[in-house]
């Protein structure tokens, strides 16, 4: 799932249930792209009390061949 920064902006706390139900699907891997605004504290609020593994990387993912 990715998120497009400024298109449709969600709520921290819609964020949180998003990712709460991802969390507690069993057998599910998810993974999640998103920009939580681009601040540490949305980042918290929305995912707080959720169990998960977070992934990050300076640079770009896609390179010019």
């Amino acid at each position: 799932m990715f998120d497009e920064p400024g298109q449709h902006s969600m709520a921290a706390d819609s964020q949180h249930a998003l990712l709460k139900q991802l969390a507690g699907e069993t057998g599910l891997k998810s993974i999640v792209a998103a920009s939580f605004d681009e601040t540490e504290e949305v980042f918290r609020q929305a995912t707080e009390g959720i169990a998960f593994k977070l992934i990050e990387w300076e640079g770009k993912l896609l390179r010019p061949l």
